[in-house]
């Protein structure tokens, strides 16, 4: 089966699934009804993405790039207010090798970290004031 056929089936877990998923979505295609892809919200967000800058793959580097750079501050940010700036600091010196070699593959795994770092601070924050905070600011 052709991977740009109306109904083509992509299984690999990889960039390259990620990018055809996104392009198909950007075509009108309808995710499970003409294609199949494994994971949603990754390939909506690349597609949301590929709307506003164009679908290219430097695109979704870039993409990639910016979500462990959040990654990095979300992790800064958690562990920083509990030990102080230099806490945190050394947290995103950790994490930096640990993003950053990986940077151009894009996949959900990403995603999923910062958001869970987020959850993270923003639980602190409910912690420590004891009210509800969006994004832990």
């Amino acid at each position: 089966m052709s991977a740009t056929s109306s109904n083509s089936i992509c299984t690999a877990n990889d960039e390259g699934e990620e990018l055809l998923g996104a392009s198909q979505i950007l075509e009108g295609k309808v995710l499970y009804t003409d294609f199949i892809h494994s994971l949603k919200v990754p390939v909506y967000l690349l597609a949301a993405v590929f709307k506003i800058f164009g679908a290219r793959l430097i695109v979704a580097r870039v993409a990639a790039a910016a979500v462990c750079a959040l990654l990095v501050l979300a992790a800064y940010r958690l562990v920083a207010r509990r030990t102080g700036r230099l806490g945190g600091l050394a947290t995103a010196l950790c994490v930096i090798p640990w993003t950053f070699p990986r940077w151009n593959i894009i996949g959900w795994d990403w995603e999923a970290v910062l958001l869970a770092l987020v959850a993270g601070t923003s639980f602190a924050r409910h912690l420590e004031t004891g009210r509800a905070s969006w994004a832990g600011a």
